[in-house]
């Protein structure tokens, strides 16, 4: 979300409402860019960042025994207050200046106005929701905050060298959106996938160049099978003329065949008729050496 002035803007405080062991505790101010939280073992430094996490994307859920900083008696609530950044010359919010609380008896999960143009995101439960400008967080999710945005000792201890760090330190102080560091590292293990040799990564290019060279061959063989039926349509085309003949010469046949046909017929009926009368010519002899 673009701000009236000076660009996107930056989390300047933090009120919780209930989150853990805090109640009505507010936090901040913060200044743009680079903010470092420091204190002592069990002081909140991670309560405070797992309340940020869980105003912008939801409250974890009880998973084992995972700490979910649920109070016992309360909802987990609460606000994050967001200021225009300031343009470049303007000078920066006074650390030392205290910080104003949201007005008494608003509700946690309302924005609260401000003369300052503050911008307020609320939560209390999850269904219901982020309240608030809900699209300063349209360009960023839970996996990217927690790895870019909100570097806790842990994390930066468990970088493996001073590189890492400093990319982390300073991606999260100038609010880009990866860490040029373990982008090289995920490019280097895509590059490794893609140059892989083993059957099981179909992406590898060893296995998409067996791909392409069979598929080659086959090109290649229903090519030769496309010429052989050109030569075959070819030769068929240049029968055309020749079997036109024969056919003709086969309806003449047939022609032939039907009147040999007909002529056989009228011998059949001459060759009973004739022994018709050979038998009569017997009778009438028969009948004549009787008389006589």
């Amino acid at each position: 979300m673009t701000a009236e002035r000076g660009g996107a803007p930056y989390l300047k405080r933090m009120k919780i409402t209930s989150f853990g062991a805090f109640a009505n505790k507010v936090a901040g101010p913060f200044t743009p860019h680079l903010n470092v939280v420091f204190g002592e073992n069990e002081a909140g430094k991670s309560t405070l960042a797992s309340f940020a996490g869980g105003v912008l994307f939801g409250w974890e859920e009880a998973r084992g025994v995972r700490n979910t900083y649920k109070p016992r008696n309360a909802e987990r609530a609460g606000s994050l207050f967001f200021a225009p950044r300031p343009e470049e010359g303007d000078a920066l919010p006074d650390e030392g200046a205290p910080v104003p609380a949201p007005a008494s008896g608003a509700e946690s999960g309302a924005p609260a106005s401000d003369p300052d143009n503050e911008l307020v995101l609320s939560r209390v439960r999850n269904a219901d929701g982020l309240q608030g400008p809900a699209e300063l967080v349209d360009d960023i999710d839970r996996e990217t905050f927690q790895t870019m945005f909100s570097l806790t000792a842990d994390e930066l201890r468990s970088l493996r060298n001073t590189t890492d760090m400093t990319a982390k330190l300073l991606t999260a102080g100038s609010g880009t959106g990866a860490s040029p560091a373990h982008a090289l590292v995920e490019v280097q293990a895509r590059l490794a996938e893609y140059t892989s040799k083993a059957a099981g990564i179909e992406h590898s290019i060893t296995r998409l160049t067996a791909e392409q060279d069979d598929l080659r061959a086959q090109m290649a063989q229903a090519a030769d099978e496309t010429e052989r039926y050109k030569a075959q349509d070819k030769e068929f085309h240049e029968l055309a003329p020749q079997r036109a003949q024969l056919l003709a010469r086969l309806d003449a046949l047939n022609a032939s065949i039907e009147e040999l046909a007909a002529q056989r017929a009228s011998l059949e009926k001459l060759d009973a008729q004739r022994d018709q009368l050979r038998r009569q010519r017997d009778s009438l002899r028969e009948d004549e050496a009787a008389l006589a």
